[in-house]
């Protein structure tokens, strides 16, 4: 069961109360800009990492054209621009000008 982590939320993100959803939320948001926080990639992180076997995860971006789904290291760079590519410690699926 996964949870997000809302102190890696970008701004422009809003985090569920239940933590299972994220959306756009059209508005920056005045949250600390904190050592953990995407502060311009719109991302966020699951409280629970994942360590070793096999996961999945049911996603609904219906009515989306372009999205990002995928995994990452602890470490990654949360600061500026980030590149989704594995050399950044990113693995992820990506949607662009979809229907």
């Amino acid at each position: 069961d996964m949870t997000l982590d809302p102190d890696t939320a970008n701004p422009w993100l809003v985090v569920s109360e239940d933590r299972k959803c994220v959306t756009d939320g059209n508005i920056e948001r005045k949250v600390p800009n904190n050592a953990e926080r995407f502060d311009v990639a719109p991302c966020v992180l699951s409280r629970e990492p994942i360590s070793k076997g096999r996961t999945f995860w049911i996603v609904g971006v219906s009515g989306k054209t372009a999205w990002d789904l995928g995994v990452a290291k602890k470490s990654v760079n949360r600061k500026g621009l980030v590149t989704l590519s594995p050399q950044d410690g990113y693995w992820a699926v990506c949607l662009r000008g979809g229907t």
